[in-house]
C-alpha cells in the first residue's frame, strides 16, 4: 500500500494519533505537508483546542431533543443498565463525559442510585440541567457540573462510567489515573471506546464539521492499557457497517474491579496491525 492509502485509511477511522506516528516515519515532504495541513484544519482538539470542537458539537447535539426517549433502546444503555442491576452495591456513580445526562436521567429513573455527572462542554451541562428539571423523577439524586469542578477526594465513588471519551482526549493515561483514583477499592470501572470509521458518515454528510475523535483503540492496545486489572472483561458491540465504506463499526466495552494494582502506564501502538486491512478511501475535504 502507498503512504497516501495508509494515511487516508487511518484518518477515515479518526486515528490521528497513529497517522501522526506514520507521518513521523516517512521522508516525503509533499505527503507530510498535505496530511499535516488536513489534520490541523479538521482536528483542532489534537492541538489543545478542545473548546472549539465541543462548542460546535454541543450546539448541534442540543437540537435533538427527542433523543431523551430513544436512548433507552440503545444496546449500550441496556448493557450498562444490566451491569448496574447485577451490582446493586454500586450506589454512587460518577459519569465522566456525561454530555446531556440522557443515560443518567433514564437510569436514575429506572434504578435509582446517586449520580455525579461531568462534562467539559458547558453547553451540554446547561442542557443537562434543563433535562433533569424536565424529565428526572428524582432530581435530588443527580448532581451535574463542568469537568474542572471535580468532586471530592480520592475513593469517593462506588463506580466510574466513562463512555466514548478516551478516543477524544490528548492524554488518556492522565485521565485514566484521575478516574481510577476517584473510585473506592473494590469499586467498578465501566468504559466504552468506539472502533471503525464511526465518524465517517458525519464527515460525508457534513464535510464542514470538525472531527472529534483523535485515536482508535484496537484490542491489543486495550489489553496492553488495562493489563493486570482485577476481573478485567473486554467485550465488543457491533453497530453494523458504515454505509459509505462498508467497514464494521461498533464499540469495545471494558469493565474491571479497582484493586491493589492502581495506576496506568502507556500503551503500545502497532502500526503494522492497524494497517493490515488498509484500503483506499475518500477523505472529505482532502
Amino acid at each position: 500500500m502507498t503512504h497516501n492509502t495508509n494515511l487516508k485509511y487511518l484518518l477515515s477511522r479518526s486515528d490521528v494519533e497513529s497517522a501522526l506516528m506514520y507521518l513521523n516515519s516517512i521522508d516525503n515532504k509533499e505527503i507530510v505537508d498535505k496530511f499535516q495541513n488536513y489534520i490541523t484544519k479538521y482536528w483542532p482538539s489534537m492541538f489543545g483546542l478542545y473548546n472549539k470542537v465541543y462548542t460546535e458539537a454541543g450546539k448541534i447535539e442540543a437540537l435533538n431533543t427527542e433523543v431523551v426517549y430513544s436512548v433507552v433502546r440503545e444496546s449500550r444503555y441496556l448493557i450498562l443498565k444490566d451491569f448496574l442491576n447485577k451490582n446493586n452495591y454500586l450506589q454512587s456513580i460518577y459519569n465522566y463525559g456525561a454530555s446531556r445526562c440522557l443515560y443518567d436521567i433514564n437510569l436514575c429513573n429506572e434504578i435509582g442510585r446517586k449520580w455525579y455527572c461531568t462534562d467539559i462542554d458547558t453547553t451540554s451541562i446547561v442542557e443537562a440541567k434543563k433535562y433533569i428539571d424536565k424529565y428526572a423523577k428524582y432530581p435530588g439524586l443527580m448532581t451535574v457540573k463542568v469537568e474542572d469542578e471535580h468532586y471530592g477526594n480520592n475513593d469517593t465513588y462506588d463506580c466510574c462510567i466513562c463512555m466514548e471519551v478516551l478516543e477524544h482526549v490528548e492524554y488518556p493515561i492522565k485521565l485514566l489515573n484521575k478516574l481510577e483514583d476517584s473510585v473506592k477499592s473494590d469499586g467498578q470501572m465501566f468504559f466504552t471506546v468506539p472502533y471503525g470509521p464511526v465518524e465517517y458518515t458525519m464527515w460525508v454528510d457534513s464535510p464542514h464539521r470538525l472531527r472529534e475523535h483523535i485515536r482508535e483503540f484496537n484490542e491489543p492496545m486495550l489489553f496492553d492499557l488495562f493489563k493486570g486489572k482485577k476481573d478485567l472483561k473486554v467485550g465488543q458491540l457491533s453497530y453494523g457497517e458504515n454505509k459509505y465504506i462498508n467497514e464494521n463499526i461498533g464499540c469495545y466495552i471494558i469493565i474491571y474491579t479497582v484493586g491493589e494494582n492502581r495506576g496506568f502506564e502507556d500503551y503500545t501502538v502497532d502500526l503494522n496491525k492497524k494497517l493490515r486491512n488498509a484500503k483506499d478511501v475518500m477523505l472529505p475535504g482532502l
